[in-house]
């Protein structure tokens, strides 16, 4: 998994933010966000990590059962 983050002030001093994470078996994963996630400090090391953490947590071992 290898992400890469990035992080822009508009004029109004708003922060916009956006995540792209490449992912085992040519997944792409992009997010963006127009606001802080709780208890961020002005980075995206924080948004990085809740959505790393969001998605190594819906990995499972187990196949569906439609297939």
């Amino acid at each position: 998994m290898y992400c890469k983050p990035g992080n822009w002030n508009d004029p109004k001093d708003q922060d916009e933010q956006s995540l792209a994470f490449f992912l085992p078996q040519d997944m792409e994963l992009v997010v963006f966000g127009n606001s802080m996630v709780d208890g961020q400090l002005g980075t995206s090391n924080n948004f990085r990590d809740v959505v790393k953490q969001t998605y190594v947590d819906s990995l499972t071992d187990q196949l569906p059962a439609h297939l």
